[in-house]
């Protein structure tokens, strides 16, 4: 019995509403599923406002949602997501945490502690950032130990923000097939020579069997006012040794950052991705 699946969901409409979509699958014991953003389009004139998130989880399916709200007009968006069961050889645990600018940093705890620490990933679901200013938002795992870690959130410089949500996800860290990682597109650009084209390669440190089932998701967003907000991740020729990965928009560069990334997740920030990775054998 495997111990997540994973996926994603695309939607396209305006403003002020929310896309749903009924996924289905058979995982006994699903607890919990995690959400984040892997595309999005964006009108500039108001909030960055998106959630992703998930309802009505049960054994075989739960509905995946993506909502705007108020004025803010979303063109289109995709959600990756993952399922976490009870049955859980590669040690799973997730979670959630919302944050606001009162609250930007937690604790958080594992219901059952790792013999070693762990790798930890965290993806933005819900982003709440003012207009008229750059969207501005990164997230990270700190401290981490066989006991949890500190999760938190930060600004800069004058973006208004609003609130944020972001789902974690840990994993044993020396499993031989799940990994995680980072990278930014400062790796291949300097932070203000923004393009609309970042790519670079991410060489597994250690090869799998097979090729990877790669899911990737933003952790961080550094968005200029003055252009709508636009931004895909491709991940695409995925080998058992490594895959290029990407930062891609359209019209005027919107962002002028790193990005970052996770593999089985993937993250951006400014241009920041994090990744996390699972063998594809773990899916039969």
């Amino acid at each position: 019995m495997t111990s997540f699946d994973a996926s994603s969901f695309e939607t396209k409409y305006e403003s002020g509403s929310r896309s749903e979509q009924s996924i289905s699958f058979f995982q006994p014991g699903t607890k919990l599923v995690a959400t984040g953003m892997r595309a999005i389009d964006m009108d500039k004139k108001a909030n960055l406002r998106l959630n992703t998130y998930a309802e009505h989880v049960n054994d075989r399916q739960y509905k995946a949602i993506i909502k705007t709200w108020g004025d803010s007009k979303l063109y289109s968006a995709s959600m990756p997501w993952l399922c976490v069961t009870n049955d859980n050889p590669y040690e799973l645990q997730a979670g959630r945490f919302d944050g606001s600018p009162t609250t930007r940093t937690a604790n958080i705890s594992f219901l059952d502690a790792y013999e070693k620490s762990p790798c930890v990933v965290v993806w933005l679901s819900r982003l709440d950032l003012g207009c008229g200013k750059n969207r501005r938002l990164k997230t990270e795992a700190k401290n981490v130990t066989r006991q949890g870690f500190t999760i938190s959130h930060d600004t800069w410089f004058d973006t208004v923000w609003y609130s944020a949500s972001e789902n974690w996800i840990a994993h044993q860290a020396d499993h031989p097939r799940i990994r995680s990682g980072s990278y930014n597109t400062e790796q291949v650009r300097p932070c203000n020579s923004p393009t609309p084209q970042t790519h670079g390669t991410l060489s597994f440190f250690k090869p799998f069997e097979k090729p990877p089932f790669v899911v990737t998701a933003v952790s961080s967003v550094d968005f200029d006012q003055g252009q709508n907000i636009r931004f895909k991740m491709p991940v695409t020729n995925i080998t058992n040794r490594g895959f290029p990965w990407g930062l891609d928009t359209w019209g005027i560069p919107p962002c002028t950052l790193p990005l970052h990334g996770i593999l089985l997740l993937i993250r951006y920030e400014y241009s920041l991705l994090d990744w996390l990775i699972l063998s594809r054998a773990t899916l039969i």
